[in-house]
Order: C-alpha cells, then sequence, then structure tokens
C-alpha cells in the first residue's frame, strides 16, 4: 500500500512526437477521476463532465490542473494533494508526456506508482527532483 504519493512526477518541457492529443489528455485525466472516486474528492470543480461531452481541462478550470500558456494548452500540473482521492493510480496518466508535476500526497492512493512512468525521460527536470521526489545532484 502506497500511503503517500506525490513529491513528484515530471516529463517532458517540450512538445514531442508522442505528446498525448488533446483527447488523449482529457482521457487520461478522466482515467484518474474513475480510479480515484472522484465523484467523492473534497473538490471536484470541472471534472464532473459527462465523458461524452467536450470539456477541457485547461480552458474550463478542472480543479487542480495547471496548464501551459499560449495557443496549445497542455497540463503541467496536476496538483491533488489532501482531495480525497481513493484507489490506485491509472497507468493512462503516463500519456500526459508534457506534464511536469503530479502530487497525489496526503490522499488515500494504494497500490504501486505504474512502471509506464518510469519510462518518461524528463521526470524531475521542472523542480530538480526526480520521479520519487529525490533531489538530484
Amino acid at each position: 500500500r502506497m500511503a503517500v504519493i506525490g513529491a513528484a512526477v515530471m516529463s517532458s518541457m517540450a512538445a514531442q512526437a508522442s505528446a498525448a492529443t488533446d483527447s488523449e489528455m482529457e482521457s487520461a485525466l478522466r482515467a484518474l477521476y474513475d480510479a480515484t472516486d472522484g465523484a467523492s474528492w473534497t473538490n471536484n470543480d470541472g471534472w464532473g463532465g459527462s465523458a461524452d461531452s467536450s470539456s477541457d481541462p485547461c480552458s474550463d478550470g478542472w480543479y487542480g490542473i495547471t496548464c501551459s500558456s499560449g495557443g496549445n494548452q497542455k497540463p503541467r500540473y496536476i496538483l491533488l494533494s489532501s482531495n480525497n482521492l481513493k484507489g490506485t493510480i491509472p497507468t493512462e496518466l503516463a500519456a500526459l508526456t508534457d506534464t511536469y508535476v503530479i502530487h497525489l500526497n496526503y490522499n488515500s492512493i494504494s497500490g504501486s506508482i505504474p512502471t509506464e512512468f518510469f519510462s518518461m525521460t524528463n521526470l524531475g527536470k521542472e523542480t530538480g527532483y526526480d520521479d520519487l521526489g529525490e533531489a538530484k545532484e
């Protein structure tokens, strides 16, 4: 059981050929919502739209999502600490290759960090920490 996750999970700053499309980005975030009982989060503003509806985490102000500026906005930070998340981290989040930080600490997250996260080669470059929150030298 993993009680605390979150010092940082980060990835590429630059757009990559494998970067998630808007649809994949939304699907990855909805997978997090579904896997962690999003309806019971302390704050789930913006996340509750129907999966069939068109909702953009950046322009529609999903709680805990901070996006890049400019024309092609992508989630850079997923900050959902102390927000009553319960469940496991879905592997789909690894598709968010433009995301720098994912903070899910102080929730009831169980299981392990999906191995797919460890193939994200730029984890930790934004803040000087690696994917598990250890200070880089």
